[in-house]
């Protein structure tokens, strides 16, 4: 706790380092993405072939090149389909003659057996990117993807359930802290009680009374069933609760949100050479990365050293001109 507690005041207590010229950048990029693994190295080089597109071309069409015979050597057909979608961006930037041969390739490539609902909502995404300087090939892709089954018939439909952040019109009008906060204490729902109680929080003027919201809130958070919820949640009330004082509160958020966020994207012995439910990781952990980096809070200020995530918030210091 004293080691968690130390690094979180010494790194919310500092301002942000000073970011590397591009040169050590991009080969601190490369380095990462050729270590990381599949889905998530290949993520990094296609970012990095975007920003780099025109500062450094050279370096820019190493990571294209790269990440694209990466894509090749996955057998996950939805997962190569999103992310051949994603390498396109970048490849119509810096070589479209190229992108097109690629795009070919891989449509020949395709089975003709073997495919089934999982393939269809990326093949529709890639047809889609690509109709307006492909229009062929677009709708030779929707050929293939239309024939396949919407659903998996061997599962239920999925119910919808309600998401974080965007509860609001679910909560009564009129109430008062008090009983918006008994309202969460009796819902059964951990992400519609939280939001109940993130909406009360600065409503409440007692600062102590702010504080133990605050830590209840924390605690609701490991039993929100979306990961990026509950990482965005709980680094959030991370956050919150050293700003409000509770340094022993913030120290255990920020172990809280380091055994989540490596649970979730640390592989082990998993080849993780695939999306799962179709999300790709590395937008996941992107969209942190820009969290943490809106908010200037420093990955170490939350227990994190997640390679994926420190190469992630480097990409943005050069996307910004810092590198």
């Amino acid at each position: 706790m004293r080691v968690a507690l130390g690094m979180l005041m010494a790194a919310l207590a500092m301002p942000g380092a000073e970011a590397p010229p591009l040169s050590l950048a991009v080969e601190e990029i490369e380095r990462v993405a050729a270590s990381e693994p599949p889905v998530l190295g290949i993520d990094t080089q296609i970012r990095a072939a975007r920003v780099l597109a025109g500062r450094d071309r050279e370096a820019a069409g190493r990571m294209l090149r790269a990440s694209g015979s990466r894509i090749f050597t996955l057998t996950h057909q939805a997962t190569r389909a999103g992310l051949l979608k994603e390498w396109m961006t970048a490849a119509l930037i810096l070589d479209r003659d190229g992108a097109e041969m690629t795009l070919r390739a891989w449509l020949d490539g395709l089975p003709e057996r073997g495919l089934g609902f999982e393939d269809r909502a990326p093949l529709l995404g890639l047809a889609e990117s690509v109709k307006e300087v492909f229009p062929e090939l677009s709708v030779a892709i929707r050929g293939r993807a239309v024939s396949l089954p919407e659903t998996d018939p061997e599962q239920p439909a999925a119910a919808s359930k309600p998401g974080l952040f965007g509860l609001n019109h679910l909560i009564p009008e009129g109430l008062s802290v008090e009983e918006t906060v008994s309202l969460a204490r009796r819902e059964k729902n951990p992400v519609v009680a939280l939001d109940l109680l993130l909406k009360v929080v600065d409503e409440e003027e007692d600062a102590r009374r702010r504080g133990v919201l605050l830590s209840e809130a924390l605690d609701l958070t490991e039993r929100v069933e979306d990961p990026v919820e509950r990482i965005l949640a709980q680094s959030m009330l991370t956050r919150r609760l050293y700003e409000a004082g509770d340094r022993p509160r913030a120290a255990v958020g920020a172990q809280m949100l380091a055994g989540t966020f490596e649970k979730m994207y640390h592989c082990g012995a998993e080849p993780c050479d695939r999306f799962t439910e179709g999300e790709n990781p590395g937008e996941a952990i992107h969209v942190f990365a820009e969290y943490l980096k809106e908010h200037r809070i420093a990955p170490e200020a939350l227990g994190l050293s997640h390679p994926s995530l420190r190469v992630r918030l480097l990409l943005l210091d050069v996307e910004a001109g810092g590198a």
